[in-house]
């Protein structure tokens, strides 16, 4: 069994290369293979690459494990982690399950059938050719449907089973596949929306991702998409790079978030799609949930991204990042809620996203990512200035860097509260809203002058 994975850029779709599956029925574990096509590598080196390097691991790649190269056969599964950020997941997996026949997730033995039913266009600029053409064909015989921005909120569960029934489950390196029920909505330039893909490029003005209250949608599992909401919108009112543009939605009980996306940018010359991919992608790693280690991420994020040069900045970027999914109670720090962004020729991380306050969740959620004891201070909580001192090339100019970040983040409750948030967010014990100004106190020994 083999498919066609595309890549986007240039205002369309190339065909990228064949991945084959030795052993259909294992999916992803059955370690499937990937070719480049000759002619797209000729393409996407002639665009912009560098023929003397012979390499591209930017947009116009699959992943930065596997750049565009002449010869890029890559038979050993690297391809499988890329796989992985685009099938189907969460919510949308379960729905596209249910509705193919099956009561149970068949689990790795259904993953072919999902790429090829259900990858039609993931967050990012990959698709799987196959999956594509088909929905354009059931759109293409199917009334299209436009609704107005309350219609989201109060039918939404009649919305996901419309985006289910066009085999419309997401997937995407940004964990836009999770728990939490979501659509991928475009709007037009009236004001109505539709489902990503339904309507023609020309006429989509804005793409969204509207996320619903998971679980039961209980008081708790509202509470965790109302503080997400607060999060973002105190967020980008202090200048902290994230989603902005976000509002929240509460009608006769009902309650939707939309959050505009960054992996799409409407310009004079269509859609742009930037690529995306995950941590667990570039670290090279398939389950949801594994186990990784912050010095192990930093150290892989060094090799591949481009922007910022500086490699401290990066380090001061990240390190702010964890002491922020700290302040607002995400323990939900897996490998598919941070990701590359890539922007032309640029690799960068993505502006950080699923902020939300997953200690309210009433599912237990653990962290997924962690320090090495040595680097931890004496409450078991991370020792950024020892961080710094182990890792930075300066650590007194990353601490100034970390200095002028964190200080968009210090009163956090009082922001929060302004924004929003609910009461329990604001009160709860496990989210430790000072964590700014513990970080802060740590960094003195480093920015005082010797």
């Amino acid at each position: 069994m083999s498919l066609t994975l595309q890549i986007h850029w240039d205002n369309q779709w190339h065909d990228a290369g064949t991945v084959a599956f030795p052993h259909e029925t294992d999916g992803l574990l059955g370690k499937p293979t990937f070719s480049y096509d000759i002619q797209y590598v000729l393409a996407a080196l002639e665009q912009g690459g560098d023929y003397e390097r012979e390499d591209l691991n930017n947009k116009k790649a699959v992943g930065v494990n596997l750049p565009c190269i002449l010869g890029g056969d890559f038979m050993a599964g690297e391809i499988a982690p890329i796989l992985r950020d685009i099938i189907p997941q969460g919510a949308g997996r379960r729905a596209l399950v249910k509705q193919l026949g099956y009561s149970r997730d068949p689990e790795q033995a259904i993953d072919v059938r999902l790429l090829t039913e259900g990858c039609i266009g993931p967050i990012g600029n990959l698709r799987i050719k196959e999956a594509a053409k088909a929905f354009e064909k059931e759109v293409a015989e199917s009334e299209i449907v436009l609704f107005d921005r309350q219609d989201v909120c109060t039918r939404a569960d009649a919305l996901v089973q419309y985006a289910n029934n066009l085999h419309v489950a997401i997937g995407g390196a940004t964990g836009a596949g999770g728990d939490a029920p979501k659509l991928l909505l475009v709007e037009n330039h009236y004001g109505e929306y539709a489902l990503e893909g339904t309507i023609p490029e020309e006429d989509i003005s804005r793409h969204w991702l509207v996320k619903f209250p998971r679980g039961n949608r209980s008081k708790d599992d509202v509470q965790v998409l109302e503080g997400e909401a607060a999060v973002y919108q105190l967020l980008e009112a202090r200048g902290f790079t994230s989603i902005v543009g976000t509002f929240f939605d509460e009608i006769n009980g009902d309650v939707a978030l939309w959050l505009p996306r960054f992996d799409r940018e409407v310009g004079a010359d269509g859609v742009s799609r930037h690529g995306m991919e995950s941590v667990y992608s570039i670290m090279g790693m398939i389950g949801d949930g594994a186990r990784l280690e912050h010095v192990d991420v930093i150290q892989k994020l060094r090799e591949c991204i481009t922007k910022p040069k500086n490699k401290d900045a990066l380090l001061a970027d990240y390190l702010v990042r964890d002491v922020l999914n700290t302040t607002v109670g995400n323990r939900d720090n897996h490998g598919r809620n941070t990701s590359l962004i890539k922007r032309g020729h640029d690799i960068e991380l993505a502006p950080a996203y699923d902020l939300a306050p997953m200690v309210l969740d009433p599912e237990p959620i653990a962290n997924s990512t962690w320090w090495p004891k040595h680097l931890l201070d004496r409450r078991r909580n991370p020792d950024y200035a020892a961080i710094l001192e182990e890792l930075a090339t300066d650590p007194k100019r990353a601490a100034g860097l970390m200095e002028g970040e964190l200080s968009k983040l210090t009163g956090m409750k009082d922001g929060l509260k302004r924004c929003g948030a609910p009461a329990k967010m604001l009160d709860h014990a496990s989210i430790r809203m000072h964590e700014p100004e513990l970080a802060l106190e740590q960094l003195e020994r480093l920015l005082q002058p010797h």
